[in-house]
């Protein structure tokens, strides 16, 4: 029988010697560095860049409706060897701010049968001139309309962007932190499996020399068992938060790292609970707010004010008008254009009831109504949930330090009720309750440092500057 409980523990302590092997040969990283990582190498971030870039395009597709235009025409008709017509024109037009264009072309006409109005010069007849709307259109029109509207979808689809690794980086951040935890709970439970095993190999040599009485080693046992079974528990949990943390974790190839791959967090969840303590007091003095919803309302807001400038502006009448100074020279840099040559040209247009453009404006009015209707509500949710994370922070660094002091007293207890222990005056039971009560108090308090460092990412995700650094 004792030689057989001999080599259980030479097996439990090679077993031991493994499991610290096993994590020096880990991998070690540092959450600044993970973020960094997330930033760089995985694909949803990369998606959010693509976003803004997308508003970037838009915003410059919409300024291309003021580049200049070139147009030209030319039709010839040549039938039983007679030259009917021949007729071509061509033109440059530049958009000036609304609808007003700066006109500059050539037109020619020759032939038998070409219509007199079109008739020049064999040389044809250069113009310059200028087209405008005088009332839809000549202080906004939908060229102006969609350069604002694309500035303000850049801002949305920034913000958009923004919100998407916010996202990211706090769920990225809640895992690190539960991986943090978890390795904590891990090296708790293997330094009291190694508490068990020590005090269990006493007892047996205490045992052997009648110091002690032989149920105190089968107690002892149980306890190792049931420290063993836990650090397994703690192993699974372990891996499951390793896992979830990995998702994150890409390599410069776009290649996820693999769930085989080793690591530990490199810092302890002690480091990281007093960075977070230091960060929590500067991010409350600190006044920024900039989350990314209230960004994209606020975006949002400008486009419908926009659209509801154009919806106003097209319950006008149109009237387009259009003069071209015509030169006598074919030359179309001379100087001899004059007013005695020209040609003239108004168009005007307008619905009977105006139903379409007025009932559209009142669409666009509600809609931007609404907009500062749901505006206010986000913005007065955010508020409060501010106001609750600050309470709830405060809250939680009373309870960490309460914890602090139940891990002090519970080790305070352990080395007295040891002492009564080495010296007959208490039982194996009670020391290993004393124990038991230490690791769960070690437990408790890992827990509310875990939970502080959540709050703090919470803090940040809330306030939305993405500044998460630890």
């Amino acid at each position: 029988m004792i030689k057989k409980q001999k080599n259980n523990i030479r097996f439990l302590l090679v077993f031991l010697v493994l499991v610290c092997r096993v994590n020096f040969a880990q991998n070690a990283i540092s959450y600044n560095d993970f973020v960094n990582a997330i930033k760089v190498n995985y694909p949803l971030t990369k998606y959010a860049e693509n976003i803004s870039l997308q508003g970037a395009y838009q915003l410059n597709a919409a300024r291309g409706n003021y580049d200049p235009t070139i147009n030209a025409f030319h039709e010839n008709k040549f039938y039983s060897g007679k030259n009917y017509f021949s007729v071509a024109h061509a033109e440059i037009k530049q958009p000036i701010f609304t609808n007003q264009f700066l006109v500059a072309g050539w037109d020619y006409g020759q032939g038998n049968f070409v219509d007199q109005s079109n008739l020049t010069s064999n040389s044809g007849t250069p113009f310059v001139g200028v087209e405008a709307s005088v009332l839809q259109g000549l202080l906004f029109d939908k060229r102006r309309a969609e350069v604002l509207k694309a500035k303000g979808y850049k801002q949305y689809l920034d913000a958009e962007k923004k919100q998407i690794i916010n996202q990211i980086l706090f769920d990225a951040s809640l895992h690190f932190t539960d991986f943090a935890y978890a390795e904590k709970e891990l090296q708790l439970y293997q330094y009291f499996m190694k508490l068990a095993i020590d005090r269990y190999k006493g007892l047996i040599d205490l045992s052997n020399a009648g110091e002690r009485p032989a149920i105190d080693t089968i107690e002892a046992s149980l306890l190792f068992q049931g420290r063993l079974l836990e650090y397994q528990s703690a192993s699974i949990d372990n891996q499951k938060a390793l896992n979830k943390l990995m998702n994150f974790y890409w390599n410069d190839n776009n290649i996820p790292m693999s769930l085989d791959t080793a690591m530990i967090i490199k810092d302890s969840i002690e480091i990281y609970f007093e960075k977070a303590r230091q960060l929590v007091i500067y991010e409350l003095q600190s006044d920024s707010f900039a989350n990314p919803i209230i960004e994209k309302y606020l975006a949002n807001q400008k486009i419908l004010k926009v659209d509801k400038r154009l919806k106003a502006e097209l319950i006008k009448p149109k009237l387009d008008v259009k003069y071209n100074f015509l030169s006598t020279s074919s030359n179309p840099y001379s100087t001899d254009y004059t007013v005695n040559n020209y040609k003239l040209g108004a168009k005007f247009s307008m619905p009977l009831f105006f139903r379409t453009s007025v009932n559209e404006f009142k669409i666009a009015k509600i809609r931007l109504k609404n907009n500062e209707f749901e505006l206010l509500n986000k913005g007065n949710e955010l508020s409060l949930k501010l106001k609750t994370l600050k309470q709830v922070i405060s809250m939680t660094a009373r309870q960490v330090m309460a914890a602090e002091k139940n891990v002090a007293f519970s080790k305070q207890l352990l080395q007295a009720e040891k002492l009564k222990f080495e010296n007959g005056e208490s039982s194996l039971f009670l020391l290993n309750t004393r124990e038991t009560k230490w690791l769960e108090s070690e437990l408790k308090l890992a827990e509310y440092r875990a939970k502080y460092i959540k709050l703090y990412f919470e803090l940040i995700y809330t306030k939305g500057d993405v500044n998460y650094q630890l």
